[in-house]
């Protein structure tokens, strides 16, 4: 079974073909570009999960008020940092090892 768009587009290949159909570029419209994005640019890439993975992952982020995207980015910045050498500590390990600092006394801070 053909449907019309398919004859449609039979007519139009056997024209093009046929020298019947031709494009000229100085005769095409002027295309206005996007506008360029404000802010840093970001790259989006679709990444499989196992559902129970993701589950973890949107807990997670969901606890530190996070949106999942910002807390898998925060995640791969941290691992790349460790695989750069560096040591990074989250933010709430530094605030938990400040917080069981002794408070500095008057005679410490002379």
């Amino acid at each position: 079974m053909t449907s019309d768009k398919d004859r449609e587009l039979a007519t139009l290949a056997e024209e093009v073909a046929a020298g019947k159909v031709t494009f000229d570029w100085d005769q095409a419209g002027k295309v206005d570009l996007p506008p360029v994005p404000e802010g840093d640019i970001m790259v989006t890439k679709s990444i499989r999960w196992a559902p129970e993975l993701y589950l973890r992952i949107k807990t997670a982020a969901d606890q530190r008020h996070m949106s999942v995207s910002g807390f898998i980015r925060q995640c791969v910045e941290a691992e790349l940092a460790v695989l750069e050498n560096d040591k990074p500590i989250s933010y709430a390990d530094a605030v938990r090892a400040l917080a069981g600092l002794p408070p500095i006394s008057a005679h410490h801070a002379a």
